[in-house]
Protein backbone atom coordinates (compact mmCIF):
# COMPACT_ATOMS: atom_id res chain seq x y z
CA UNK A 1 0.00 0.00 0.00
CA UNK A 2 2.81 2.46 0.91
CA UNK A 3 4.46 1.95 -2.64
CA UNK A 4 1.20 2.75 -4.37
CA UNK A 5 0.55 5.67 -2.56
CA UNK A 6 3.69 7.30 -3.25
CA UNK A 7 3.37 6.30 -7.07
CA UNK A 8 0.05 7.85 -7.03
CA UNK A 9 0.98 11.56 -5.02
CA UNK A 10 3.69 11.12 -7.82
CA UNK A 11 1.64 10.67 -10.57
CA UNK A 12 -1.58 13.07 -9.61
CA UNK A 13 -0.55 16.20 -8.75
CA UNK A 14 -3.66 17.25 -6.56
CA UNK A 15 -3.71 14.03 -5.24
CA UNK A 16 -2.17 13.29 -1.80
CA UNK A 17 -2.29 9.97 -0.13
CA UNK A 18 -1.25 9.58 3.55
CA UNK A 19 -1.48 6.19 5.08
CA UNK A 20 -1.73 7.75 8.86
CA UNK A 21 -4.47 10.14 9.98
CA UNK A 22 -1.96 11.89 12.09
CA UNK A 23 0.36 12.58 8.40
CA UNK A 24 -2.96 13.79 7.18
CA UNK A 25 -3.17 15.91 9.82
CA UNK A 26 -0.20 17.80 9.55
CA UNK A 27 -0.64 18.40 6.08
CA UNK A 28 -3.89 19.97 6.54
CA UNK A 29 -2.44 22.20 9.25
CA UNK A 30 0.12 23.16 6.80
CA UNK A 31 -2.35 24.24 3.77
CA UNK A 32 -4.11 26.45 6.73
CA UNK A 33 -1.24 28.29 7.24
CA UNK A 34 -1.12 28.60 3.40
CA UNK A 35 -3.96 30.64 3.38
CA UNK A 36 -5.79 33.99 4.61
CA UNK A 37 -8.42 32.22 6.66
CA UNK A 38 -9.90 28.54 6.81
CA UNK A 39 -13.58 27.00 7.57
CA UNK A 40 -14.19 23.55 7.73
CA UNK A 41 -17.65 21.75 6.35
CA UNK A 42 -18.66 18.29 7.57
CA UNK A 43 -21.64 16.48 8.43
CA UNK A 44 -23.75 15.58 12.27
CA UNK A 45 -22.28 11.46 11.47
CA UNK A 46 -18.62 12.53 10.24
CA UNK A 47 -18.28 15.30 13.28
CA UNK A 48 -19.26 12.48 15.87
CA UNK A 49 -16.93 10.02 14.50
CA UNK A 50 -13.89 11.95 13.56
CA UNK A 51 -14.23 13.92 16.27
CA UNK A 52 -11.30 13.98 17.93
CA UNK A 53 -9.30 14.68 14.51
CA UNK A 54 -11.33 17.80 14.46
CA UNK A 55 -10.89 19.22 16.98
CA UNK A 56 -6.93 19.34 16.52
CA UNK A 57 -8.30 21.76 13.55
CA UNK A 58 -8.24 25.16 15.26
CA UNK A 59 -10.79 26.53 12.54
CA UNK A 60 -14.33 27.42 11.87
CA UNK A 61 -16.72 24.41 11.44
CA UNK A 62 -20.01 24.36 10.04
CA UNK A 63 -21.55 20.85 10.81
CA UNK A 64 -24.52 20.20 8.28
CA UNK A 65 -27.31 17.71 8.40
CA UNK A 66 -26.33 13.88 6.99
CA UNK A 67 -28.21 12.83 3.88
CA UNK A 68 -28.60 13.40 0.24
CA UNK A 69 -31.65 15.85 1.14
CA UNK A 70 -29.27 18.04 2.38
CA UNK A 71 -28.06 18.92 -1.09
CA UNK A 72 -29.89 21.73 -2.61
CA UNK A 73 -29.84 25.10 -3.12
CA UNK A 74 -31.08 26.39 0.65
CA UNK A 75 -28.20 24.52 2.04
CA UNK A 76 -25.52 26.16 -0.35
CA UNK A 77 -27.24 29.95 0.51
CA UNK A 78 -26.36 28.46 4.25
CA UNK A 79 -22.93 27.64 3.82
CA UNK A 80 -21.95 30.69 1.91
CA UNK A 81 -23.39 32.79 4.76
CA UNK A 82 -21.27 30.93 7.16
CA UNK A 83 -18.62 31.82 4.99
CA UNK A 84 -19.55 35.43 5.15
CA UNK A 85 -19.49 35.71 8.33
CA UNK A 86 -16.13 33.55 9.07
CA UNK A 87 -15.12 36.73 7.25
CA UNK A 88 -13.45 34.35 4.31
CA UNK A 89 -11.73 36.41 2.02
CA UNK A 90 -10.40 35.28 -1.52
CA UNK A 91 -7.35 34.32 -0.20
CA UNK A 92 -9.12 31.85 2.07
CA UNK A 93 -9.77 28.01 2.15
CA UNK A 94 -12.82 25.70 2.03
CA UNK A 95 -12.17 22.20 3.65
CA UNK A 96 -14.91 19.68 2.61
CA UNK A 97 -14.35 17.04 5.17
CA UNK A 98 -16.86 14.35 4.89
CA UNK A 99 -18.94 11.57 2.27
CA UNK A 100 -20.26 12.94 -0.96
CA UNK A 101 -23.25 14.87 -0.27
CA UNK A 102 -20.21 16.97 2.11
CA UNK A 103 -18.37 17.22 -0.97
CA UNK A 104 -21.18 17.98 -3.53
CA UNK A 105 -22.31 21.05 -1.76
CA UNK A 106 -19.43 22.54 -0.13
CA UNK A 107 -17.63 22.70 -3.05
CA UNK A 108 -20.67 23.92 -4.97
CA UNK A 109 -20.53 26.67 -2.38
CA UNK A 110 -16.47 27.28 -2.78
CA UNK A 111 -16.71 27.37 -6.04
CA UNK A 112 -19.34 30.21 -6.26
CA UNK A 113 -18.66 32.52 -3.73
CA UNK A 114 -16.51 35.55 -4.19
CA UNK A 115 -15.85 34.05 -7.56
CA UNK A 116 -14.25 31.06 -6.40
CA UNK A 117 -12.01 29.93 -3.16
CA UNK A 118 -9.53 27.08 -2.66
CA UNK A 119 -10.51 24.39 -1.96
CA UNK A 120 -9.38 20.89 -0.03
CA UNK A 121 -11.62 17.65 -0.14
CA UNK A 122 -11.05 15.22 2.24
CA UNK A 123 -13.34 12.13 1.63
CA UNK A 124 -14.05 10.12 4.69
CA UNK A 125 -16.26 7.27 2.98
CA UNK A 126 -14.98 4.85 0.46
CA UNK A 127 -17.46 5.87 -2.38
CA UNK A 128 -16.33 9.55 -2.09
CA UNK A 129 -12.79 8.64 -2.05
CA UNK A 130 -12.51 6.55 -5.38
CA UNK A 131 -15.61 8.70 -7.01
CA UNK A 132 -17.15 11.99 -5.65
CA UNK A 133 -14.10 13.35 -4.45
CA UNK A 134 -11.53 12.59 -8.01
CA UNK A 135 -12.73 15.22 -11.15
CA UNK A 136 -14.48 18.29 -9.65
CA UNK A 137 -17.70 17.92 -9.76
CA UNK A 138 -19.76 19.78 -7.59
CA UNK A 139 -23.68 20.05 -7.51
CA UNK A 140 -27.01 20.46 -5.78
CA UNK A 141 -30.73 18.53 -6.29
CA UNK A 142 -33.38 20.07 -7.40
CA UNK A 143 -37.19 18.64 -7.37
CA UNK A 144 -36.98 17.87 -11.16
CA UNK A 145 -33.77 15.31 -11.05
CA UNK A 146 -30.19 15.11 -8.80
CA UNK A 147 -27.60 17.58 -9.51
CA UNK A 148 -29.37 19.60 -11.61
CA UNK A 149 -27.46 22.72 -10.71
CA UNK A 150 -23.41 22.58 -10.25
CA UNK A 151 -20.23 23.13 -11.75
CA UNK A 152 -16.59 22.29 -12.59
CA UNK A 153 -13.91 23.07 -10.01
CA UNK A 154 -11.46 21.41 -9.50
CA UNK A 155 -10.04 21.40 -5.58
CA UNK A 156 -6.12 22.71 -4.98
CA UNK A 157 -5.93 19.38 -3.19
CA UNK A 158 -7.74 16.20 -2.84
CA UNK A 159 -6.70 14.35 0.78
CA UNK A 160 -7.02 10.73 0.60
CA UNK A 161 -6.31 8.65 3.83
CA UNK A 162 -8.21 5.55 4.43
CA UNK A 163 -7.81 5.43 7.69
CA UNK A 164 -10.61 7.66 7.55
CA UNK A 165 -12.80 4.82 6.52
CA UNK A 166 -11.91 2.43 9.45
CA UNK A 167 -15.25 4.04 11.20
CA UNK A 168 -17.77 2.98 8.20
CA UNK A 169 -20.91 1.05 8.73
CA UNK A 170 -20.66 -1.86 6.35
CA UNK A 171 -23.13 -0.99 3.98
CA UNK A 172 -21.37 2.40 3.23
CA UNK A 173 -18.12 -0.13 2.20
CA UNK A 174 -20.47 -2.01 0.52
CA UNK A 175 -21.85 1.58 -1.20
CA UNK A 176 -18.28 2.61 -2.18
CA UNK A 177 -17.36 -1.05 -3.33
CA UNK A 178 -20.20 -0.15 -6.09
CA UNK A 179 -18.62 2.75 -7.87
CA UNK A 180 -15.21 0.30 -7.77
CA UNK A 181 -17.34 -2.37 -9.96
CA UNK A 182 -18.34 0.60 -11.78
CA UNK A 183 -14.63 1.56 -12.73
CA UNK A 184 -13.91 -2.00 -13.16
CA UNK A 185 -16.72 -2.31 -15.54
CA UNK A 186 -15.68 0.62 -17.49
CA UNK A 187 -12.18 0.02 -17.94
CA UNK A 188 -10.50 -2.79 -16.04
CA UNK A 189 -11.74 -6.47 -16.31
CA UNK A 190 -8.89 -7.40 -13.75
CA UNK A 191 -10.02 -4.87 -11.65
CA UNK A 192 -13.65 -5.77 -11.18
CA UNK A 193 -12.32 -9.98 -11.16
CA UNK A 194 -10.94 -9.22 -8.31
CA UNK A 195 -13.44 -6.96 -6.31
CA UNK A 196 -16.21 -9.82 -7.33
CA UNK A 197 -13.89 -12.37 -5.73
CA UNK A 198 -13.29 -10.57 -2.63
CA UNK A 199 -16.85 -9.58 -2.26
CA UNK A 200 -18.06 -13.28 -3.00
CA UNK A 201 -17.57 -13.98 0.34
CA UNK A 202 -17.39 -12.29 4.15
CA UNK A 203 -15.09 -9.66 3.43
CA UNK A 204 -13.60 -6.49 5.66
CA UNK A 205 -12.57 -3.25 4.55
CA UNK A 206 -9.30 -4.29 4.55
CA UNK A 207 -9.78 -6.78 1.71
CA UNK A 208 -10.95 -3.68 -0.04
CA UNK A 209 -8.37 -0.83 0.91
CA UNK A 210 -5.78 -2.10 -1.37
CA UNK A 211 -8.11 -1.95 -4.46
CA UNK A 212 -8.71 2.04 -3.58
CA UNK A 213 -5.88 3.01 -5.89
CA UNK A 214 -6.59 1.26 -9.23
CA UNK A 215 -10.07 2.66 -8.65
CA UNK A 216 -8.84 6.20 -8.34
CA UNK A 217 -6.18 6.08 -11.23
CA UNK A 218 -9.36 5.09 -13.66
CA UNK A 219 -11.13 7.95 -13.01
CA UNK A 220 -8.62 10.50 -12.82
CA UNK A 221 -6.88 9.41 -16.39
CA UNK A 222 -10.89 9.56 -17.97
CA UNK A 223 -11.25 12.72 -16.01
CA UNK A 224 -7.83 14.21 -17.55
CA UNK A 225 -8.25 13.65 -21.34
CA UNK A 226 -12.33 14.54 -20.99
CA UNK A 227 -12.22 17.24 -17.73
CA UNK A 228 -15.24 19.41 -19.18
CA UNK A 229 -17.56 15.97 -20.08
CA UNK A 230 -17.22 16.90 -23.74
CA UNK A 231 -15.87 14.33 -25.41
CA UNK A 232 -17.41 10.99 -24.77
CA UNK A 233 -14.93 10.19 -22.45
CA UNK A 234 -15.49 11.13 -19.04
CA UNK A 235 -19.23 10.69 -20.20
CA UNK A 236 -18.41 6.41 -19.58
CA UNK A 237 -17.87 7.67 -15.98
CA UNK A 238 -22.30 7.54 -15.72
CA UNK A 239 -22.53 3.72 -16.16
CA UNK A 240 -25.48 2.72 -14.19
CA UNK A 241 -26.63 6.18 -13.20
CA UNK A 242 -29.18 6.91 -15.12
CA UNK A 243 -31.39 4.62 -13.46
CA UNK A 244 -29.32 5.29 -10.33
CA UNK A 245 -30.70 8.89 -10.38
CA UNK A 246 -34.07 7.83 -11.33
CA UNK A 247 -34.30 5.46 -8.35
CA UNK A 248 -32.90 7.67 -5.65
CA UNK A 249 -35.67 10.26 -7.24
CA UNK A 250 -38.47 8.00 -6.80
CA UNK A 251 -37.47 6.44 -3.25
CA UNK A 252 -37.23 10.23 -2.44
CA UNK A 253 -33.35 9.53 -1.53
CA UNK A 254 -33.96 6.17 0.86
CA UNK A 255 -32.26 4.13 -1.64
CA UNK A 256 -28.52 4.62 -0.94
CA UNK A 257 -26.44 5.78 -4.17
CA UNK A 258 -24.21 2.97 -4.12
CA UNK A 259 -27.39 0.90 -4.22
CA UNK A 260 -28.78 3.14 -6.60
CA UNK A 261 -25.16 2.32 -8.93
CA UNK A 262 -25.61 -0.96 -8.40
CA UNK A 263 -28.53 -1.87 -9.31
CA UNK A 264 -28.50 0.57 -12.23
CA UNK A 265 -25.31 -1.31 -13.42
CA UNK A 266 -26.93 -4.46 -13.51
CA UNK A 267 -30.21 -2.78 -15.50
CA UNK A 268 -27.75 -1.24 -17.91
CA UNK A 269 -26.51 -5.05 -18.63
CA UNK A 270 -30.20 -5.84 -18.88
CA UNK A 271 -30.99 -3.46 -21.16
CA UNK A 272 -28.05 -3.84 -23.15
CA UNK A 273 -28.93 -7.57 -23.62
CA UNK A 274 -32.31 -6.88 -24.82
CA UNK A 275 -30.71 -4.69 -27.53
CA UNK A 276 -28.03 -7.27 -28.76
CA UNK A 277 -24.62 -4.91 -27.19
CA UNK A 278 -24.19 -6.96 -24.17
CA UNK A 279 -23.34 -11.03 -24.19
CA UNK A 280 -26.04 -13.37 -22.14
CA UNK A 281 -22.32 -14.40 -19.90
CA UNK A 282 -21.27 -10.56 -19.33
CA UNK A 283 -24.63 -9.96 -17.47
CA UNK A 284 -24.58 -13.08 -15.24
CA UNK A 285 -21.17 -11.52 -14.46
CA UNK A 286 -22.21 -8.47 -13.48
CA UNK A 287 -25.87 -10.12 -11.83
CA UNK A 288 -23.08 -12.08 -9.59
CA UNK A 289 -21.56 -9.01 -8.25
CA UNK A 290 -24.80 -7.42 -7.67
CA UNK A 291 -26.00 -9.81 -5.91
CA UNK A 292 -23.38 -10.61 -3.67
CA UNK A 293 -23.02 -6.70 -2.90
CA UNK A 294 -26.63 -6.25 -2.70
CA UNK A 295 -28.56 -9.57 -2.25
CA UNK A 296 -32.09 -7.57 -2.62
CA UNK A 297 -33.70 -6.57 -6.13
CA UNK A 298 -34.10 -3.53 -7.61
CA UNK A 299 -38.14 -3.14 -6.49
CA UNK A 300 -38.97 -0.14 -9.49
CA UNK A 301 -39.81 -1.75 -12.91
CA UNK A 302 -37.65 0.09 -16.28
CA UNK A 303 -40.90 1.22 -17.09
CA UNK A 304 -41.43 3.24 -13.68
CA UNK A 305 -37.90 4.46 -14.06
CA UNK A 306 -37.92 5.34 -17.81
CA UNK A 307 -40.55 8.33 -16.50
CA UNK A 308 -37.69 9.63 -13.92
CA UNK A 309 -35.39 9.81 -16.78
CA UNK A 310 -37.15 12.22 -19.25
CA UNK A 311 -35.59 14.89 -16.80
CA UNK A 312 -32.20 13.37 -16.87
CA UNK A 313 -29.04 15.77 -16.91
CA UNK A 314 -27.71 13.66 -20.14
CA UNK A 315 -30.62 13.83 -22.17
CA UNK A 316 -29.59 15.58 -25.89
CA UNK A 317 -32.01 15.83 -28.45
CA UNK A 318 -35.57 14.21 -27.15
CA UNK A 319 -32.67 11.05 -26.42
CA UNK A 320 -31.38 10.02 -23.12
CA UNK A 321 -27.48 8.61 -23.76
CA UNK A 322 -27.28 5.49 -21.74
CA UNK A 323 -24.21 3.66 -21.23
CA UNK A 324 -24.46 -0.01 -21.58
CA UNK A 325 -21.47 -2.72 -21.04
CA UNK A 326 -20.87 -4.73 -24.35
CA UNK A 327 -18.15 -6.41 -22.30
CA UNK A 328 -16.41 -6.08 -18.61
CA UNK A 329 -13.95 -3.34 -19.24
CA UNK A 330 -15.86 -1.37 -22.16
CA UNK A 331 -18.54 0.40 -22.48
CA UNK A 332 -20.59 2.07 -25.55
CA UNK A 333 -22.85 5.02 -25.44
CA UNK A 334 -26.45 4.31 -26.91
CA UNK A 335 -28.81 7.23 -27.43
CA UNK A 336 -32.53 5.81 -26.95
CA UNK A 337 -35.84 8.17 -28.08
CA UNK A 338 -37.59 9.37 -25.10
CA UNK A 339 -40.80 9.23 -27.39
CA UNK A 340 -39.48 5.52 -29.18
CA UNK A 341 -38.28 3.79 -25.89
CA UNK A 342 -36.68 0.20 -26.27
CA UNK A 343 -39.34 -2.46 -25.35
CA UNK A 344 -37.41 -2.74 -21.95
CA UNK A 345 -39.30 0.11 -20.66
CA UNK A 346 -42.23 -0.68 -21.65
Amino acid sequence: MISEIKYMTEKYSNLQFYGYKNDALLRIEALILEHSGTVLITDANVAQAQSGFLDALKVSQLVIAPGEKTKNMQQVEAICDFFNDAQLDRGGLVIAFGGGVVTDVAAFAASIYLRGVSLLLVPTSLLCMVDASIGGKTGVDTAWGKNQIGSFYSAENVLICPQFLETLPEMEVRNGIAEMLKHGTIADENHFADLSDVISKPFALTDIIPYISRSIEIKTEMVQVDPNDKNQIREKLNLGHTFAHAIEQISDYSVPHGKAVAWGLLLAAELGKELKITTPETVKIIEKAVCDLFPEPCPYSPSTLFEYMKTDKKRENESIRFLIPNEIGNVVIKPTSIENPPSFFT
